[in-house]
């Protein structure tokens, strides 16, 4: 009995991984730059209100936390392929073992 390789299509690869991660941050980093331009016309044109102020600083709290959640699930994703890799190096590592057993039985 032939010991079958690990197969990643189930699973999120870090090169998967980076070129989402990749993707996320570029759009985080327009969506940032779209509010800050917004943000220079009004001040520029004086029209910069309490309501404009307030909206303003809950769309950057909300970016904020979006960035938060992102580095949070990087590193949770981060860490269960590592585990996930481990796992699967010991199931390999035990058919191994346990096709030298039979062959020796």
């Amino acid at each position: 009995m032939k010991a079958k390789a690990p197969s990643t299509k189930k699973y999120l690869t870090e090169k998967k991984f980076g070129i989402f991660q990749s993707t996320f941050d570029k759009a985080m980093t327009g969506i940032a730059k779209s509010f800050a331009g917004i943000h220079q016309l009004l001040a520029e044109h004086g029209r910069m209100h309490a309501s404009h102020t307030k909206s303003f600083e809950l769309i950057m709290t909300e970016l904020k936390t979006i960035h938060t959640d992102n580095q949070h699930f990087k590193q949770t994703m981060s860490a269960m392929q590592r585990d996930l890799t481990g796992h699967d190096r010991q199931l390999d590592n035990h058919e191994i073992r346990i096709e030298k057993l039979e062959v020796h039985a």
